[in-house]
């Protein structure tokens, strides 16, 4: 089953992939209310589990131990799409966010074919905190949106993509 908030921006789906999946979202930028929204809910849900003599399976060295093995870890995915027209037709857009960290996917529309539409998202979640996972995924999409927003402009930034690539 699928459960939702008011708002519509928290989701919790039950059984699918996992046996729990939160989903946080909004439109617009502020990944702060969207953290908290998850994190309030994850630690509601923790209390609710405590009170009925539950808990949240957790390993020292795994981190949480879920049904879903891409999903062991943190089990935080982080997202978010974000536009790239003049890097992706300047660059493999896929290849610069694996250097930088991350994971991208085209999104499959033909509008998003036409406006370079990615959905960019974290690669790990194992070893890792999920602090560490949103900084990264700031980070990386900044890094990209500096990129375009110059391209956009007509400057070069063809040496500091290279560097990436290489790095």
């Amino acid at each position: 089953g699928i459960f939702h908030n008011d708002a519509r921006n928290l989701f919790v789906t039950l059984n699918h992939e996992d046996h729990v999946k939160m989903t946080s979202m909004e439109v617009g930028e502020n990944i702060v209310a969207i953290y908290r929204r998850l994190a309030l809910a994850s630690a509601g849900l923790a209390k609710a589990l405590v009170a009925e003599g539950y808990a949240v399976e957790h390993s020292e060295r795994l981190g949480y131990i879920v049904s879903c093995p891409s999903n062991l870890g943190t089990g935080l995915f982080g997202a978010m799409v974000i536009k790239l027209p003049n890097l992706s037709a300047a660059t493999d857009v896929p290849t610069l966010c694996r250097k930088l960290g991350l994971e991208s996917t085209l999104l499959g529309s033909p509008i998003a074919a036409v406006d370079g539409r990615f959905e960019v998202r974290n690669a790990e979640r194992v070893s890792t905190t999920e602090v560490t996972i949103v900084n990264g995924i700031v980070g990386g999409v900044l890094r990209l949106l500096a990129w375009e927003d110059r391209l956009a402009e007509g400057q070069d930034v063809k040496a500091e993509v290279e560097a990436a690539l290489a790095a």
